[in-house]
């Protein structure tokens, strides 16, 4: 559990750490140290990271010519939920991918003692040794939000529908979505027998005679429509070249939505929207939610949808039912 929250919070801040730039920065100006605490809590687990870091400088135009460890040490780093209940966390190291331009450990604050709770304010504080200090805070709604299958839809496919998706409610305002979708299957003799994962793209699309996959994007509507040329296209993926189809136990296919709490939301609507792979960006929004400093604090609730997959569209395709 660990190291999937570790990859899934790197993958995460991988984009807001976009955020913490100066746009109007200069080498020649005089240098002023910032500080920088970026944080997305994983409500369904009590294990928690924050990075806190110090901006740099280098001697020439690549920020990324510098080998100078940017973590800060020494920092009070506390997290509460509410009034009542608050952790101190201590800091650890993780091993840096391959390749990376610093030679020292990736340096972290965590605790394996805080789960966000719904209904409540949570706040983050950083005190760091020099006196300055940086805080955020956020919230969850008591109920933050409510999934369903679109047209009670719980088997794939359904006659005269031509999608599988789903569609939800919540009371955050101006919220954003992300969404996935997997087939859960197990083939007989590979893996160990064991249950794998294989996503289902939004839509594809034949390009010069290739399929290229599309995959969602985060969205504000409250809904999300697969086309089923998409399904079909994932259902024969994960047997493609294996002429034994019948060692396929299909289970369900899962929709996922995850519910961006305010301060991720408005970091995405700001820095995110109108972007095409056409767009030059000029002036870059420097979004932040970090008091005293630069970066971003947030949570998010996820929440599944689960579809079975009719006997008849399996036997078709030459698949067993993993369900009994």
């Amino acid at each position: 559990m660990r190291n999937k929250l570790t990859a899934l919070f790197f993958a995460s801040l991988s984009l807001f750490a976009l955020s913490c730039s100066e746009t109007n920065f200069s080498p020649y100006d005089d240098y002023q140290e910032k500080y920088v605490l970026n944080s997305i809590l994983h409500p369904d687990s009590t294990f928690q990271i924050v990075t806190l870091n110090k901006s740099y400088m280098v001697n020439n135009y690549d920020p990324l010519s510098s080998t100078e460890d940017t973590f800060i040490e020494g920092a009070l780093v506390r997290l509460w939920n509410g009034n009542d209940e608050v952790v101190i966390l201590r800091d650890t190291t993780l091993t840096r991918s391959a390749g990376d331009s610093y030679n020292k450990p990736y340096r972290v604050y965590y605790t394996k003692n805080f789960k966000p709770k719904t209904a409540t304010n949570i706040q983050i504080e950083a005190l760091l040794p020099n006196g300055k200090r940086l805080s955020s805070n956020t919230y969850i709604e008591k109920k933050p939000m409510k999934v369903d299958p679109i047209d009670s839809m719980k088997f794939y496919p359904k006659e005269g529908i031509g999608y599988a998706g789903a569609v939800w409610t919540t009371e955050q305002k101006n919220a954003v979505f992300a969404t996935k979708a997997t087939i859960l299957y197990m083939r007989k003799g590979m893996y160990g027998d064991k249950v794998q994962r294989a996503s289902i793209p939004a839509y594809i699309r034949n390009v010069n005679g290739s399929i290229v996959k599309y995959y969602p994007q985060p969205t504000s509507l409250p809904y999300w429509q697969i086309d089923s040329s998409a399904i079909n296209y994932a259902m024969h993926s994960i047997s493609e070249g294996d002429p034994e189809k019948n060692k396929y136990y299909i289970y369900s296919m899962v929709i996922e939505v995850s519910l961006l709490d305010n301060n991720l939301s408005l970091y995405y609507n700001s820095t995110s929207r109108g972007k095409d792979l056409y767009s030059v960006i000029v002036d870059e929004t420097d979004y932040t939610c970090i008091k005293g400093g630069y970066g971003v604090f947030g949570t998010y609730s996820k929440y599944s949808v689960v579809l079975s997959f009719t006997p008849d569209y399996l036997r078709k395709l030459g698949y067993n039912s993993g369900l009994y």
